[in-house]
């Protein structure tokens, strides 16, 4: 077996995520009933920068505002059309609301990968909301995502016949995350109102909101824990 493939099993078996020592009974499935041990809520998972942040990163950078005004004066220059109630011509670098968020979507792509999207580390983006501690939901979807570093692929040649060795860019350290998606049941957002009990921390949630969270954060709620 050549160097470069050997590298590619020794990189499959690094990047195996130990399973974990769950029963069939506390496996979570769409449906169950869970309780919110730790309320770390899923926003979403991916590299620390996003385009959205970029877009207010490239407003603070004077060189890419530089290029946005001489982009801005150009396009004015190439608008053959009389005096129209988009553009006002006394400033050249006036631009559509719409062209305007196309130039900073563009500038932002340029910036996120000259910025290495933040980094090589792909991981999951969390929110802390202590109100849903102890809260039951409901399961309505489930969805995985990976996490890990970053490794660039690869090729060179085979030097036993010949051939080009190829292997794709691949996550090391990888992991799965298993993300459910619940809905808090409606005996915690509708309690039976009594003297001490007329306000319960889930009120800033509506019913039909969907939260997500991985499933290392909740446990199952099984037959007579359920009463």
């Amino acid at each position: 077996m050549s160097q470069p493939r050997l590298r590619l099993v020794h990189r499959k078996i690094a990047g195996m995520r130990k399973k974990r020592s769950r029963g069939k009974e506390d496996i979570i499935r769409v449906g169950d009933t869970i309780k919110i041990t730790q309320p770390y809520l899923f926003i979403r998972c991916g590299y620390s920068l996003t385009l959205e942040k970029c877009r207010e990163l490239i407003l603070q950078d004077e060189k890419y505002m530089k290029i946005k005004q001489e982009i801005a004066i150009l396009i004015n220059k190439q608008i053959k059309t009389p005096t129209s109630n988009l553009l006002d011509y006394n400033n050249t670098t006036c631009l559509p609301n719409n062209l305007d968020y196309e130039i900073d979507n563009l500038l932002a792509k340029i910036y996120i990968t000259a910025n290495n999207f933040g980094g090589p580390q792909r991981t999951l983006h969390t929110k802390y909301d202590e109100k849903l501690k102890g809260l039951k939901a409901e399961v309505l979807d489930i969805k995985f995502h990976k996490t890990g570093t970053y490794t660039p692929g690869y090729s060179c040649a085979n030097y036993y016949d010949g051939g080009a060795d190829y292997c794709p860019a691949y996550l090391s350290d990888e992991q799965t995350h298993k993300i459910l998606c619940i809905n808090l049941l409606s005996d915690v957002l509708f309690p039976p109102i009594t003297k001490q009990n007329t306000w319960t921390p889930a009120d800033a949630y509506y019913w039909g909101d969907a939260i997500w969270i991985e499933d290392t954060n909740v446990v199952k709620i099984k037959g007579e824990e359920h009463a």
